[in-house]
C-alpha cells in the first residue's frame, strides 16, 4: 500500500493542547529568542509502554506530531483493539504488522497463530534476543522504564555485545558514546523514519517565527548596555572570552582536574 501522511483531523483521545508559556501567551517578553507561536499545536499522546503487554499491532495511518521530527504511526492492537500512537520506524508502509513482546515458540496464544513471523516490519523485545550488531530504537535506561533513547529522526543505536553472566548490554549511541544498558530492558528493531529530516530548509524567515523563534543579534553588533560583547570601535571580538547575554561562558566551564598525582614513597621499615 502505498504511504500517504494523513493529514485530516487526529484522535481526540490521543491529543493534547500544546500550551505555549502563559507570560509568552500575554504578550510578555521573557525570552530574547523566544515567543509564542502564531498556531495551536494538538501533540499526540505516544505510547513508549507498548511491551507491557503480548500482542501484535498493525499500523493504521501514518501522521505528523508538531513536537517531534519523527513521523508518527497509528496502531491497532489486534488482541485487545485499542488504539495507539508509537514512532514509526524506516520502512513501514500501511498495513505492516508490528511484534510486541511475543514468541511463537513460547506463547500459547492460538488466536495469532495465523500471523506469518518471517514478515513483521519491526519488534519490540528485550535487548538479550537481538543478534550482535544489530539495529535498535526506542532504548530504555531500565526495564519498563519506557523508551528514553534513539526516539529523533533518523536516528539509531547498534547492540554490540550481550553478557549474559553480568546482564549488561555494550549499545554504541548515534553520538559515539558507549551506553550499558540491562540487557532484560526493551528495545524496537530498525532506525526511525524521516531520515532526511535534517536536510530541510525554511523557505522564508517566517516559517521559524511561526515556530516561536525570534531572530537573534550577534552580541558584538550590540552596545554595552545591551550585551557584554557591545561597544568598541569598529568591528572588534568583543575583548573578553565568549559569554551568552547574562555572562555565562559559553564554552562551558572545567568539570575535571588534571592534577598529576605524587607517587608515594614506600619506606623500608627496619627491625
Amino acid at each position: 500500500m502505498l504511504n500517504f501522511i494523513f493529514c485530516k483531523k487526529s484522535i481526540v483521545s490521543l491529543t493534547t493542547v500544546l500550551r505555549a508559556n502563559r507570560a509568552l501567551s500575554r504578550g510578555r517578553r521573557v525570552l530574547r529568542t523566544q515567543k509564542n507561536p502564531k498556531v495551536s499545536r494538538l501533540g499526540r499522546l505516544v505510547n513508549f509502554l507498548p511491551h507491557s503487554v503480548v500482542d501484535h499491532a498493525q499500523l493504521i495511518r501514518i501522521e505528523r506530531d508538531p513536537q517531534r521530527s519523527v513521523f508518527l504511526g497509528l496502531f491497532r492492537f489486534l488482541r485487545s483493539g485499542f488504539l495507539s500512537y508509537m514512532l514509526l520506524p524506516f520502512g513501514c508502509a500501511v498495513g505492516d504488522i508490528c511484534v510486541i513482546n511475543y514468541y511463537p515458540t513460547l506463547s500459547n496464544n492460538k488466536n495469532l497463530q495465523y500471523l506469518n513471523y518471517n514478515f513483521f516490519s519491526f519488534e519490540i523485545k528485550p535487548l538479550v534476543l537481538f543478534t550482535k550488531g544489530s539495529t535498535v530504537h526506542n532504548l530504555e535506561s531500565s526495564p519498563l522504564a519506557g523508551f528514553k533513547f534513539c526516539r529523533s529522526a533518523g536516528s539509531s543505536a547498534v547492540l554490540e555485545a550481550v553478557s549474559l553472566t553480568l546482564g549488561i548490554a555494550k549499545i554504541l549511541l548515534p553520538s559515539g558514546k558507549f551506553a550499558y544498558l540491562p540487557a532484560s530492558s526493551y528495545a524496537a528493531s530498525g532506525s526511525l523514519s524521516n531520515n532526511q529530516h535534517h536536510r530541510k530548509q525554511l523557505r522564508k524567515a517566517g516559517q521559524s517565527v511561526w515556530k516561536g523563534i525570534r531572530p537573534v543579534s550577534r552580541g558584538v553588533a550590540m552596545n554595552p548596555v545591551d550585551h557584554p560583547h557591545g561597544g568598541g570601535e569598529g568591528k572588534t571580538s568583543g575583548g573578553r572570552p565568549s559569554v551568552s547575554f547574562s555572562a555565562v561562558l559559553t564554552k562551558g566551564y572545567r568539570t575535571l582536574k588534571y592534577k598529576k598525582k605524587k607517587d608515594v614513597n614506600l619506606l623500608k621499615m627496619r627491625f
